[in-house]
């Protein structure tokens, strides 16, 4: 009998041992675990079918299913904040502009992948240098990885081409934004239902155009590229100019008047706007026409920059709490290089969410139930397949401008604000107050001293010192 027992004890842990091998995949107990995801965006209708067809391929890839789950935009940190102070069981997270990697960084909220990408996700690796090195801590430890897309940016006049062509607009060439204000007089005097400037980036769309440099810290800090010194907006060279220039366009009408307290997407969605400020990038032409509904003429500001945060504004993260944080890391080299599955994450099912036009080409089904219309959020957008009347070669091209941008020498630093937090929410504080300055209601003659006494009352002086130091500490190590 203890021969017998004995061997069925043994037999029994042989295929224990087989089955764990065959799903060596999923967890211990052979169970597959779901890695939740989370994303801003409006929910969507069919998520569930959607995560189907994508678990059809993530499954037997890593062993783990995906649930991904859209938070609205406007409470996306708040939820974000919540989740981590509760250490709610959660893998994957969007880290960007919303909730950046310097906060995340700052509050422990990421997980060090460093050693998990190696052995789990060399895949990764294969990373631009460029990027690689502005999620790389001076440590050697990476905590997120960037999505794949325009990450060097410039400055451009987008004008209706209809309105360009009507008033033989000059549209060749790089030019000043106040080069354009003879052609808003004439759309003034005579196009009644069109408003000439949509003011949007305030002071900053009047700055010379071979000033070069980068955003800090929000619209409060900058860097000059050109002498690596640190400067708040206050000084910012061209910046009282520009708010000068941004008031006498509101005093001539070719701002609208009532742009301190309008929400005015309906007026650009119906292409009420003769001339806009907008980032520049391959197929922005296409995407501004099908924001406005009007053919867009794209004429650049600036030549393309990729500062320091750039890179930084759409990450893929794992959480500190994550239970299967291999898994997850695994799901971001999978997202990162399958275009089957980033497509299905992008656009959902062919023939309900979206439906080929050529052999190339999608157009969307925006009805269909399921939507995001923002690939830049998922993974590696030069894996996205074609909206209808993008240029066959637009991913072609913006890698290019990628690789051939100016980039910033802070590529890799973050800034430690610990002992600045005070004066940095006094000062963002003056900033929201004086928000005046970037719709030009008002003369700046008016308010310019205040502001700025405001500004160096709010500790804006000792700001700049504690950038200043980091920045030359990081350029000398």
């Amino acid at each position: 009998m203890k021969k017998i027992i004995c061997a069925i004890v043994c037999l029994t842990l042989v295929l224990g041992m087989v089955g764990c091998k065959e799903t060596n995949v999923g967890t211990a107990d052979g169970e597959v675990p779901t890695l939740v995801w989370y994303v801003p965006g409006d929910p969507q209708q069919d998520t569930a079918m959607v995560m189907e067809a994508a678990n059809k391929i993530v499954e037997p890839a890593i062993g783990a299913k995906i649930d991904l789950q859209f938070v609205d935009m406007g409470s996306y940190a708040e939820r974000m904040n919540m989740n981590m102070a509760a250490q709610a069981d959660f893998d994957l997270l969007f880290v960007g502009w919303l909730y950046t990697y310097e906060q995340l960084l700052n509050s422990g909220g990421l997980l060090d992948i460093s050693e998990i990408i190696k052995e789990e996700a060399p895949g990764l690796l294969e990373l631009p240098d460029y990027v690689l090195k502005s999620v790389t801590t001076e440590d050697g430890k990476i905590y997120a990885i960037p999505n794949q897309q325009i990450l060097a940016f410039s400055n451009a006049m987008a004008v209706r081409t209809d309105l360009a062509e009507k008033y033989d607009l000059n549209v060749d060439g790089m030019k000043p934004a106040d080069v354009y204000e003879p052609f808003l007089k004439q759309v003034k005097e005579n196009e009644p239902s069109v408003i000439p400037f949509r003011a949007t980036s305030g002071p900053f769309a009047f700055l010379p155009s071979d000033f070069h440099y980068e955003h800090l810290y929000n619209n409060l800090i900058f860097l000059d590229l050109d002498t690596n010194k640190v400067f708040s907006c206050k000084d910012m060279p061209g910046y009282l100019d520009g708010a000068k220039k941004l008031h006498d366009w509101y005093k001539k009408g070719y701002i609208r008047s009532d742009v301190a307290t309008v929400d005015d997407s309906g007026d650009y969605s119906m292409g009420r706007y003769a001339a806009s400020k907008l980032v520049n990038k391959p197929g922005v032409e296409i995407e501004a026409k099908q924001a406005t509904g009007y053919d867009q003429t794209i004429i650049p500001l600036t030549e393309p920059l990729m500062g320091r945060g750039d890179p930084l504004k759409t990450c893929i993260g794992v959480s500190m709490n994550s239970k299967h944080p291999e898994k997850a890391v695994k799901f971001i080299e999978l997202i990162n290089t399958n275009k089957e599955l980033y497509n299905i994450i992008c656009f959902g099912i062919e023939g309900k969410h979206y439906n080929w036009v050529d052999d190339t080409h999608i157009s969307l089904v925006k009805s269909g139930g399921y939507c995001p219309n923002a690939s830049w959020k998922f993974g590696n957008q030069f894996n996205a397949y074609l909206l209808e009347g993008q240029e066959n070669d637009v991913w072609e091209k913006t890698k290019e401008i990628n690789d051939n941008s100016v980039k910033s020498p802070l590529l890799g630093c973050f800034f430690d604000t610990s002992e600045i937090l005070t004066e940095l929410a006094q000062c963002d504080t003056v900033v929201k107050e004086y928000a005046r300055i970037d719709v030009g209601t008002e003369d700046p003659d008016t308010y310019w001293d205040n502001y700025c006494k405001d500004l160096k009352d709010g500790g804006i002086d000792k700001i700049v010192q504690t950038f200043q130091s980091q920045v030359d500490a990081y350029l000398n190590r």
